[in-house]
């Protein structure tokens, strides 16, 4: 190889690895990732609000930072947590949805106002069938409310008005300081299995909201989303 030759594809290899280099330094930074994003409560009645938690986590090499997260409308609240994500950690991030004065599909969603420039305005969507049920598997009663001097607990009825089978699956379970505890996993035709939903030692003083979402698979599936109402009382 000449001299010359070996001068230009020097230069080249030179060239490249800048190149290389600008381009990593582009991609450096903080990032987000939305697990389980687009959620769907399914059915839900009008009247109380329903949660879902959504984690959001940094995916970049730098910390994110979250300065606001912005609903697209009153009936929707995402208290934040923690507003500095160091790489590859999460937080969680509980959207409330109040599904007073809805009726039929809603969908909404709430922007992450943060410091990842690879995205504009980053969003937490979801979808919800307000008052408006033409499922098979029904929930009685359509809302909870528990306390902790007397109702610490709530026997749901899950009852199946089609002539197939559905199996029943917890998609989202309410928070933390409650129990959700499903007494059968499929529902015969015309049937009916039983769900319990108890306080714990770690339930809140004072009014709380949570929900429980199940998913119900059979010839039409199917999403259900019990709003929780409770009250804690110190002993």
């Amino acid at each position: 190889m000449s001299v010359r030759l070996q001068r230009i594809s020097r230069i080249a290899l030179v060239f490249c690895g800048l190149v290389l280099m600008f381009a990593a330094v582009a991609w450096a930074g903080p990032k987000v990732v939305v697990r389980d994003n687009d959620y769907d409560f399914g059915y839900t009645p009008e009247g109380l609000s329903v949660i879902h938690r959504f984690w959001v986590l940094n995916g970049g090499d730098a910390d994110l930072r979250i300065s606001k997260v912005r609903p697209t409308c009153g009936c929707t609240s995402v208290p934040l947590t923690k507003n500095l994500i160091p790489p590859h950690d999460s937080v969680a991030m509980d959207v409330k949805f109040d599904t007073r004065r809805f009726h039929g599909k809603v969908a909404k969603s709430a922007g992450i106002e943060c410091n990842d420039t690879t995205q504009v305005n980053p969003r937490l969507r979801f979808t919800a069938t307000v008052n408006d049920f033409q499922g098979w598997v029904e929930p009685r009663p359509w809302l909870v409310y528990l306390d902790t001097l007397g109702k610490d607990q709530q026997v749901i009825l899950l009852l199946n008005k089609s002539s197939e089978s559905y199996k029943v699956s917890v998609k989202s379970p309410p928070s933390n300081y409650l129990e959700f505890e499903l007494l059968g996993t499929e529902v015969p035709p015309h049937g009916q299995i039983q769900a319990v939903v108890r306080t714990t030692a770690q339930t809140p003083v004072g009014e709380y909201y949570s929900s429980v979402s199940l998913f119900c698979d059979g010839p039409e599936p199917h999403t259900i989303t019990i709003p929780i109402y409770g009250m804690g009382y110190l002993k």
